[in-house]
């Protein structure tokens, strides 16, 4: 048996079964030299190749069948010969045998040929295609000086490609595109092995940005497929004072990160999209403006908050509606203001309470009416005023009362009437007053009461109305404070339930909908 290793690499084989297979092979080759015999002979008939049988050998393990390896005729002439050699025999010859019982395996005396370097090569494939790969991601390459190749697929077998990055499923891949001169190299100077080790540019196959102009341009540009036309790329411009990386995506663009995103703009930033945007956050949203920040939204808006809503302006805000403008709280809605406040409507203002309405003014109150005023109250009203109480009416005033009144004047009672004056009491008409009341109506005045009605001022209470202002009850308007309300229905439902719901506006307020507008959020802020 041979002993110890000997060893090569690469092999000529593609699976490790195969490499068994040479490897003892070439064992073989290695101990068939150990067990070699050398026979001589007058025999005629052996050539390399033949076999024989030995019989009658002194020793007998060397009795069995053997292979002629080589053989070597040694032919004599007689005259040539010596007297003393002349009855020697004339033909001789000298056999190389080996056992059969071992195989035998040629040894390997033809070297191999050598490459002495790389050499350049066109990548081809089939016709009409752009790529033509394996899933190896080897490409097939005819050689310049190959005359006799069509440069398709059948111009070489499939030449493995070097990519900068490579591992099981991840790291770095491009395939050679038809048409594209490349590198090839040999391991180790085997014809067998060769390897795709870079590519080059040429006159044909030109660099992407033009030189050398553009010399201080890199990156990465790719061509579409089939067809050309587009292109991805990611360009790197390095001229000092208009250093600019850029990024194309030719068609999509998907990004994905399983962590946190930093994202640092140290000057300006614009984004443009042309058709659909959509941002979806799973978790909180926090959005700081130093400056300014413009909204502008070329048709509807639709905004959805879960839960609550809160927004601060830190100084004024103007808010301008170009349209009508629907606000529908389905709770409680409460509003605060510290300073003044302002409601000015250019035509007819109608409020709806579905239940009760309390206002609370904590000073004077003043309503003034240019056109005729209606409250209709659909149950009993109650009027209570702390102090004084003063009515100016500067036309008719007419009361309808549908059963009895009470009017109770703990101290002077001062009416005074230009002209006409009229009361129409149907049933009991109760009125008390602890201190001073006032009503003055410039023109017309008519309050119609069919049930019903009940006004309480613990404090003070002001109406103003420059123009018009209806408050319509068809059935039911509430506006209450203790835990803020405003319903409305009949039915066009309107209900705003607090708290803290602010609604602030220097300009217009406008919200349409011809259908469903959700605001929904535990948190949900917009400046």
């Amino acid at each position: 048996e041979a002993a110890g290793e000997n060893y090569r690499q690469p092999g000529a084989h593609l699976d490790v079964g195969r490499g068994d297979t040479i490897a003892g092979v070439r064992r073989e080759e290695l101990q068939a030299v150990h067990q070699r015999s050398t026979a001589v002979g007058t025999v005629r008939g052996l050539f390399s190749g033949c076999k024989f049988n030995l019989e009658s050998f002194p020793r007998d393990d060397q009795n069995q069948e053997y292979l002629v390896i080589s053989a070597e005729y040694r032919l004599f002439d007689p005259g040539y010969r010596t007297q003393n050699e002349a009855h020697s025999e004339n033909f001789r010859v000298v056999l190389g045998v080996a056992p059969t019982k071992l195989p035998y395996r040629p040894p390997r005396i033809t070297p191999r040929p050598i490459m002495r370097g790389p050499q350049t090569a066109t990548v081809v494939g089939p016709s009409g295609e752009e790529i033509f790969t394996d899933k190896y991601a080897r490409v097939k390459v005819q050689f310049h000086w190959d005359r006799l190749g069509k440069k398709d697929q059948n111009s070489s077998c499939f030449v493995r490609v070097s990519q900068t990055w490579a591992g099981s499923g991840w790291g770095f891949i491009q395939i050679p595109r038809i048409g594209q001169e490349v590198i090839v190299d040999f391991i180790e100077g085997d014809p067998d092995l060769p390897i795709i080790t870079g590519r080059v540019y040429n006159a044909a196959q030109m660099p992407p940005y033009g030189l050398p102009g553009n010399a201080t341009q890199s990156g990465w540009k790719s061509n579409s497929s089939k067809g050309g036309g587009g292109y991805n790329e990611l360009m790197f411009e390095d001229k000092a004072g208009s250093e600019l990386v850029n990024f194309q995506a030719q068609k999509d663009h998907h990004l994905l990160i399983k962590h946190d995103r930093n994202k640092t703009v140290q000057h300006d930033q614009s984004d443009r999209i042309d058709h659909d945007a959509k941002h979806s956050v799973g978790h909180n949203l926090d959005e700081d403006v130093g400056n300014n920040k413009t909204v502008k939204i070329g048709v509807d808006q639709t905004t959805n908050i879960g839960s609550n809503d809160t927004e601060t302006v830190g100084a004024n805000r103007s808010l301008t509606v170009m349209a009508n403008e629907t606000i529908h709280v389905v709770a409680n809605s409460t509003e605060n203001i510290d300073a003044n406040h302002s409601q000015t409507v250019g035509l007819n203002q109608t409020v709806t309470v579905g239940v009760a309405r309390v206002d609370t003014v904590g000073a004077a109150e003043t309503r003034t009416v240019g056109a005729a005023q209606i409250n209709t109250i659909g149950a009993t009203r109650a009027v209570s005023v702390g102090i004084s109480q003063s009515h100016d009416i500067g036309a008719d005033d007419s009361w309808n009362v549908g059963a009895g009144q009470t009017v109770n004047i703990g101290a002077d009672q001062s009416v005074t009437i230009g002209s006409a004056q009229s009361f129409d009491v149907g049933a009991a008409r109760s009125a008390s007053i602890g201190a001073d009341d006032s009503t003055n109506v410039g023109g017309a005045h008519s309050l119609s009461v069919a049930k019903d009605s009940s006004i309480g001022i613990s404090q003070n209470s002001a109406i103003n109305v420059g123009k018009k202002m209806v408050i319509n009850a068809g059935d039911e308007i509430l506006i209450q404070t203790g835990s803020a309300k405003i319903m409305m229905k009949k039915d066009g439902t309107i209900a705003i339930e607090g708290k803290d719901i602010s609604v602030k506006a220097s300009g217009k307020i406008s919200i349409k909908a011809s259908s469903d507008i959700t605001m929904k959020g535990s948190k949900i802020g917009e400046n």
